[in-house]
């Protein structure tokens, strides 16, 4: 079900599925910004495809990075204020998913979901890695 709707969400706002959830970990960055291997960890991705993400968002002006303090080999991303305005929207029109949701389901289905996306959120949040697939 949520994969009906991140898909188009992050189409109606110019970026990959990919793209969308690196923004979302973006959102709760320390000031310092987070690591590409701290990204990947997060997403549950490889560094090499959380680098070609970055490089993407970086060129649309959605994220900037600095170099390390002490080591100057590392980079941290943090959203710019256009990306920060991209999450906006985003969470905004999240909410409206949400709101609509609420109309169409009983009351046990909408906590159900409602339980499911606190638990995503606070995944993302806390820089925990996001839901992983069950092994086969």
């Amino acid at each position: 079900m949520l994969r009906g709707v991140v898909a188009p969400l992050a189409t109606r706002h110019g970026l990959t599925q990919s793209q969308l959830c690196l923004v979302l970990v973006c959102r709760r960055a320390p000031a310092a910004g987070l690591g590409q291997s701290q990204l990947a960890e997060s997403l549950g991705a490889s560094p090499a495809q959380v680098s070609a993400q970055v490089d993407q968002l970086r060129r649309l002006g959605l994220l900037s990075g600095r170099r390390g303090d002490s080591d100057r080999r590392r980079q941290f991303w943090r959203l710019t204020p256009a990306g920060r305005e991209v999450v906006r929207r985003v969470l905004e029109d999240l909410a409206d998913w949400a709101a609509g949701m609420d109309a169409r389901l009983d009351a046990d289905r909408f906590a159900a979901l409602a339980r499911l996306l606190e638990s995503l959120c606070a995944g993302l949040h806390d820089g925990q890695p996001g839901v992983r697939r069950a092994a086969s």
